[in-house]
């Protein structure tokens, strides 16, 4: 489905926790990285626009202790809408992704998602390409999102260590870029401030960064919104 004839490594992270860990990393392959952010804290640390200079604002929930499951369809419609509408409060833009709570959703979550204007949506690992998900009103695309190689469920829950996390992004890469070689695929790679930017564990993910762009492939080191705006270029 996607033409581009690379591999498109698409890094994210989540700033949901403090200012201190917001300001946590620092990355020499440049600042233009998505973010998924809780309406709380976009609305409470106005310093935060200075960090997110030409980064994307993907919308993950008002608090990540929310979850959608439980909720009526109209709850969840409303809930949606709110969080567009303070993310384009504080940022101007409504945003175009949407990364639920606990990965978790309803059955009526696709559905509500493209009806309340998002593009794209970060739930789902099914494929290493962006997949087309039929809603009642329209197509909304599903775009790749690793719940392997992200440190949330390797550090924090299989308590794996920095150096095992950096080995598994260089392996995943090393091996993508073998089936790369017959066509396109997305690489997500999802690290979260308070976890691998505390700077024991930021050592090893530069090294494992490092390693990335030294391969010699092509590559489109990119934000899922941007593969969103590919992929519906091509549809």
């Amino acid at each position: 489905m996607v033409s581009r004839d690379e591999i498109t490594v698409a890094i994210e992270i989540a700033i949901s926790i403090t200012l201190q860990n917001a300001h946590a990393f620092h990355f020499e392959i440049g600042d233009d990285l998505p973010h998924r952010g809780n309406c709380p804290i976009l609305g409470r640390i106005r310093i935060l626009e200075d960090v997110l200079q030409g980064c994307e604002i993907i919308a993950h929930g008002y608090s990540n202790s929310d979850t959608l499951q439980g909720l009526s369809e109209p709850e969840e419609a409303e809930y949606l809408r709110r969080v567009a509408r303070q993310i384009q409060q504080f940022s101007g833009q409504a945003p175009a992704g949407w990364s639920s709570p606990w990965i978790a959703e309803t059955e009526h979550t696709p559905d509500l998602l493209q009806e309340a204007g998002y593009s794209y949506v970060l739930d789902f690992c099914m494929d290493d390409q962006p997949v087309w998900l039929r809603t009642r009103r329209g197509q909304l695309l599903a775009v790749p999102y690793s719940q392997e190689i992200n440190d949330s469920s390797t550090i924090i829950g299989r308590c794996a260590g920095a150096e095992e996390f950096s080995r598994m992004i260089i392996d995943q890469f090393d091996e993508m870029c073998r089936a790369g070689d017959e066509l396109p695929l997305v690489m997500s790679v999802v690290i979260h401030s308070f976890i691998s930017g505390q700077p024991f564990r930021l050592r090893a993910l530069r090294r494992a960064l490092e390693h990335i762009l030294a391969a010699g492939k092509t590559l489109w080191i990119t934000q899922p919104g941007e593969i969103a705006k590919h992929a519906y270029s091509l549809a």
